[in-house]
C-alpha cells in the first residue's frame, strides 16, 4: 500500500506550532496596544522602542522626548490636588479612596493637565487614610505610571 501526504501526527504538530506562534504574537500585540513602548531621542533621531517596559525601568533611555521629570512633576501636581481635596472633604473609614483627576477638576482644585507634546493627561490618586499616604497614577499619550489601571480613572 502506497501512502501519500501527511499523517495525523504531522498535522497535530503543525497546528501546535501555529498555536504557539499565535499566542506569542498576541502577547506582543497586547504590549504594543497598551502603549507601553517608550519614545526617546538619541543623536537627533527619533527611535521607538518596541520592548515592553518593566516597572519604572528607564535605565536604557538616553534623552527622552518628553522628560520623565515632567511626568513626575505632573504626578506631583495630581498628588497635591488630592491632598487639598482630602483637606476640604471629610473622609471617614479605613479603606483606600480613589480620587480621580476628573473629580479634582469638577471641584475646581486642579485644571486640565497636558504634557509638552500637547497630550491631555488623565489619572487618579489612591489615598490611604490609615497612614495618610497618597500614590498618584498618570496617563499622558504613551506614558503610563507603573501599575496604572484604566477603569480607576
Amino acid at each position: 500500500m502506497n501512502r501519500c501526504g501527511f499523517g495525523l501526527l504531522a498535522m497535530l504538530g503543525v497546528c501546535c506550532f501555529l498555536g504557539l506562534c499565535l499566542c506569542t504574537s498576541l502577547f506582543y500585540y497586547h504590549q504594543l496596544v497598551d502603549g507601553t513602548s517608550i519614545t526617546y531621542t538619541t543623536s537627533k533621531k527619533t527611535v521607538k522602542s518596541s520592548t515592553y517596559r518593566m516597572k519604572n525601568d528607564y535605565s536604557d533611555v538616553a534623552t527622552t522626548y518628553v522628560s520623565l521629570k515632567e511626568y513626575h512633576n505632573l504626578e506631583l501636581r495630581l498628588k497635591e490636588g488630592a491632598k487639598k481635596y482630602v483637606e476640604e472633604t471629610s473622609i471617614d473609614g479605613e479603606n483606600n479612596i480613589i480620587i480621580s483627576l476628573s473629580t479634582l477638576q469638577s471641584k475646581k482644585i486642579i485644571a486640565l493637565l497636558y504634557d509638552s507634546n500637547g497630550y491631555q493627561c488623565n489619572g487618579y490618586v489612591i489615598y490611604n487614610p490609615n497612614n495618610k499616604q497618597y500614590v498618584p497614577y498618570l496617563r499622558c499619550g504613551t506614558y503610563r505610571s507603573a501599575d496604572y489601571v484604566n477603569r480607576l480613572e
